[in-house]
Formats: C-alpha cells, structure tokens, sequence
C-alpha cells in the first residue's frame, strides 16, 4: 500500500477521533445560498447557538457530491461545537452533468464558485472576516489547497486526501 494513502488515512482517522469528541455546545443549521453566474449555490452553515462574531470555514465535499452528508456534516457539527461557524458549500450545484462534475475540465469553474463561497461567508455579520478557514476532502482537498494558495484571506486549511491542481505554479507554494 502506498505510504501517502497510508498517512492520509491515519491523519483521516485521527481527525475523525477530535471530532467525535462532545462538547455539549448547541449548534443551530443555516440552510443558505449565493448566486454566481446565474445560478444558485446551496450552502448549509453550521454555527454555535447565541455566538456573535466568530472564525468560518468552509467544507468542501469529495467528487462524489454530499450524498446524505454523512462524511461532511459530522465535520461541520463538530467545527460548531468548538466555535468556528462551518459552511457546507454544494459547489456542484448548476451542472447539468452529474458525472462530469468532477471534471479536470471544469477545474477553474468550480475554483471560482469555491472563491465566491468564501467571500459569501466573509460577508456575514456573524463571520470575523479576519478568521477563515477551508477544510477540502478528496476534490474538495484539490479546492482547498488552490483557494489557500491564491486567497490570502485563507488563514487556515485542512486538506483530506486533496493534491494539487496541474494549474498551480511550484512558484506560488514554494513562496508561502
């Protein structure tokens, strides 16, 4: 077995181990969307209940989609419970393809969509602006490590089973 997919899992599973842990905060869900280029973009915002202005992350979905969330949501949940509002970003959302969505071809669409999500969060009242994070698995770990690269408004970054993207200069990441 590869050693990488080997590390990458482990560091899946011990991710999963500090999010199953409970901390009884209450956590309310924000179904919400943004519109870009003509289309609609779901997001569903996990926050702890009563908070003012705190940190936000986005979530960022594999090539498989959400599903019934139950990779993603946990992740979010769990982000709420400790003070950073999630954003679960259906960046798929508008192709008409379900197969090609995933598609190298549409690589930059789904970038620009993903850099839409984060000034959408930053443009809430209830997000520090000062404070964002993106959390990418699989496709979604390709998006995040591109946005953190070409966003500095990204301070944070998880990247699960994520690489990066052909398109990204070995200038840009060896400067960071």
């Amino acid at each position: 077995m590869n050693r990488y997919l080997v590390l990458s899992f482990l560091a899946a599973t011990l991710a999963f181990a500090i999010l199953a842990q409970d901390t009884h905060a209450a956590v309310q869900h924000i179904p919400t969307s943004f519109r870009h280029e003509g289309r609609t973009v779901r997001v569903e915002i996990y926050r702890p209940i009563g908070s003012h202005a705190i940190p936000g992350a986005l979530i960022l979905h594999g090539a498989s989609g959400l599903g019934r969330g139950w990779f993603v949501f946990p992740f979010a949940k769990a982000m709420a419970t400790r003070g950073v509002t999630a954003a679960v970003v259906h960046y798929c959302n508008g192709f008409d393809n379900r197969k090609g969505k995933a598609s190298p071809r549409i690589f930059q669409t789904r970038e620009r969509i993903v850099k839409n999500a984060l000034s959408f969060l930053a443009s809430r009242k209830d997000i520090r602006a000062d404070s964002l994070g993106v959390c990418g698995m699989s496709l979604g770990g390709f998006h995040a490590l591109a946005l953190g690269i070409a966003d500095k408004r990204v301070r944070a970054l998880v990247s699960l089973g994520g690489g990066l993207s052909g398109h990204i200069p070995k200038s840009a990441v060896i400067n960071l």
